[in-house]
C-alpha cells in the first residue's frame, strides 16, 4: 500500500512538473527550455530533502517526466532527463558527497522514540557526580572471537556472561529491561512471521536514565532494532542505519535494483558501520550540558556470508562452506575491532563508563548446524563481556554472569536508585542463568547450570502483543533472511 501511494503521488507531481514545463516557451538558439525546466525540476524533487513518500516514489516520479516530457514533443529531451538523473547521483558520490542523512550530525532522526522519563531531574544529587555511559553492541559475536580490547588492563573482563537468547530481539529486551525471556515474553514467534514485544508495564533502561538527567542517543543497526519494536524508547535521538539515504533517489534506486537483480550489497548497507562510527563519534565529541548514555550498535559479524568488510579469495555470498565461512567471519570481526578502537579513541575513559558485549553468538556446526536462533548451546549463547571507567575495578571474573543484568549494574554504577531487575553482575555470580527464546520454537527455555549444563524449564505464561512492522521494515528484515519480503 506504502508503495503505491508513493507511485501515484509522485506521478501526479511528475504530471504537475510537465503541464508546468509545457507553458514553458522554447529557447533561442535550439535551447529547449521545456526539456531543461524538467530536468531541473526533477533534480530539485528528486533530493533528499524533499524525499517524503518512500524511495519508490522516484520510479513514479521518472514514470510521470517521461511521460509528460514526450507529450511536450520532446523525445530527445525525455531521454536526456532519465539518462542525466542517475549520472548526477553517481557524481555526487564520486566526490566524496556523504548520504544526506542528518543523522549523521546528531539530530533526531524520523524515527525518535518518544521519552517517557523527566528531564526535570537534577544531574547532580547530594553532590553525586554522574558519569556518561557508552554501550558497543555487536551483532553474532561469539565468546571465543572476541575483539581483544585496547589496553587490556583497564578492562573488566567476563570470561563466561551467557546471553539470555540466541538471536537479537529477546536477547535485547532482556538487556534493556533487566529481565529472562521466560518473564518479559518479546522477541517470540507468533506464527505467520509475526513475533511478541515484551509485556507493558516493565521497566526500561534508557528511561529510568532519561529521569536521572542523562542525554540519550542509539547509532544501531539490524532491523530488528528498529523503533517498531520499540527500541526507540528513552532515546531523544535515535539513529538507525535503515533510514540512511544516497544523496539522489536515482542512485538509490539503482543500488537497490542493482542488488535484486545480482545480490551486490548496497553501499549504504556495506558501510553502515563505518557511517554509524562516524555518527557515534561526532555525537561523542560534540559539548554537552548534560551526561550521556549513547548505545551503538554494528553488525559486520553477522553479514560474514552475504557481505564482506575486505575481499578474500573463494568467498562469495551464500556459500556454505563452513571453513571459509569462519574465515569469513574472522575478517568482520576484525573490521569491527578497527571501528571500536576508532570510536573508543574520543571517549574519556575517567568519566565514561564503557560497556562492550553481544546479543547471541554463532553456531558453526558444533551442533551439526550453522547460524543462531536454533537452539540451546554455548556456541549460540556465550557472548564476550568487558566494562571499563569510573567504579570498574580490571580483572577477570571467571564464573557464570547474566548479561541481562547489565541494567542493574550500569543503575549502580551511576549512582541511581535501583529501579530494575537483576544484580550487580561484577559482585555476584550466577549459579543457573534463564534462557530461551528460540526464532521458531517459543516453548524451548532453559537454565544454564555454572558447569555448562542446560536443563529445560517451563515456557512463559504470557507474550506481549504482536509486532506491526513497516513495509519498508519488513523489506528489510527479508533482505537479511529473516521474514519473506513484502
Amino acid at each position: 500500500m506504502e508503495t503505491t501511494t508513493a507511485l501515484l503521488g509522485t506521478t501526479f507531481v511528475g504530471g504537475l512538473v510537465g503541464v508546468f514545463a509545457g507553458r514553458v516557451p522554447h529557447g533561442k538558439y535550439g535551447i529547449n527550455s521545456r526539456a531543461l525546466t524538467v530536468g531541473l525540476m526533477a533534480l530539485l524533487l528528486s533530493s533528499r530533502p524533499l524525499h517524503l513518500a518512500g524511495h519508490a516514489s522516484v520510479w513514479g516520479l521518472g514514470l510521470g517526466l517521461f511521460s509528460y516530457t514526450l507529450a511536450c514533443r520532446s523525445t530527445l529531451a525525455a531521454a536526456l532527463t532519465l539518462w542525466a538523473l542517475p549520472c548526477f547521483g553517481f557524481f555526487l558520490q564520486s566526490h566524496s558527497v556523504l548520504p544526506v542523512a542528518t543523522e549523521l550530525l546528531g539530530k533526531p532522526s524520523r524515527q525518535t522514540g518518544q521519552v517517557h522519563g523527566s528531564w526535570d531531574v537534577p544531574v547532580r544529587q547530594s553532590g553525586i557526580h554522574r558519569p556518561d555511559v557508552l554501550l558497543i553492541t555487536v551483532d553474532t559475536l561469539r565468546a571465543d572471537a572476541a575483539l581483544s580490547m585496547p589496553s587490556p588492563g583497564d578492562w573488566l573482563v567476563f570470561d563466561q556472561a551467557v546471553s539470555p537468547a540466541p538471536w537479537t530481539s529477546p536477547s535485547f529486551y532482556s538487556l534493556f529491561t533487566g529481565l529472562p525471556v521466560v518473564a518479559h515474553g518479546g522477541g517470540l514467534p507468533l506464527g505467520d512471521q509475526e513475533y511478541s514485544k515484551p509485556l507493558e508495564g516493565l521497566p526500561w533502561l534508557t528511561e529510568v536514565i532519561v529521569g536521572a538527567g542523562y542525554e540519550t542517543a542509539a547509532w544501531t543497526c539490524n532491523p530488528h532494532l528498529v523503533a517498531d519494536a520499540g527500541f526507540s524508547r528513552g532515546f531523544k535521538h535515535f539513529v538507525h542505519s535503515d533510514s540512511f539515504f544516497e544523496p539522489h533517489l536515482f542512485h538509490h534506486s539503482i543500488q537497490e535494483w542493482r542488488h535484486r537483480f545480482t545480490g551486490r550489497v548496497q553501499r549504504l548497507r556495506h558501510e553502515r558501520d563505518q557511517l554509524l562510527v562516524e555518527g557515534a563519534r561526532r555525537w561523542l565529541s560534540s559539548p554537552a550540558t548534560k551526561p550521556r548514555f549513547t548505545w551503538v550498535h554494528l553488525l559486520a559479524p553477522h553479514e560474514y556470508q552475504r557481505d564482506l568488510a575486505v575481499d578474500m579469495d573463494g568467498w562469495k555470498p551464500g556459500m556454505e562452506d563452513l571453513e571459509l565461512l569462519w574465515r569469513a567471519y574472522a575478517l568482520n570481526v576484525a573490521a569491527t575491532e578497527d571501528r571500536i578502537r576508532w570510536l573508543l579513541e574520543v571517549v574519556d575513559f575517567s568519566d565514561t563508563v564503557v560497556v562492550f558485549t553481544s546479543d547471541h553468538g554463532e553456531a558453526f556446526g558444533e551442533t551439526g548446524y550453522r547460524g543462531h536462533g536454533k537452539g540451546r548451546t554455548d556456541a549460540e549463547l556465550l557472548v564476550p563481556l568487558a566494562m571499563a571507567g569510573p567504579g570498574v575495578e580490571p580483572g577477570r571474573v571467571g564464573g557464570q554472569v547474566a548479561v541481562r543484568d547489565l541494567a542493574a549494574t550500569i543503575l549502580e554504577l551511576l549512582h541511581i536508585p535501583r529501579a530494575m531487575p537483576g544484580q550487580n553482575l561484577m559482585e555476584n555470580e550466577r549459579d543457573a542463568v534463564a534462557v530461551g527464546g528460540l526464532r521458531w520454537d517459543p516453548e524451548t527455555f532453559a537454565l544454564r547450570r555454572a558447569g555448562g549444563e542446560y536443563a529445560r524449564t517451563a515456557p512463559p505464561a504470557a507474550t506481549g502483543a504482536p509486532m506491526v512492522f513497516s513495509d519498508d521494515t519488513l523489506r528489510n528484515l527479508g533482505q537479511l533472511g529473516y521474514v519473506e519480503s513484502p
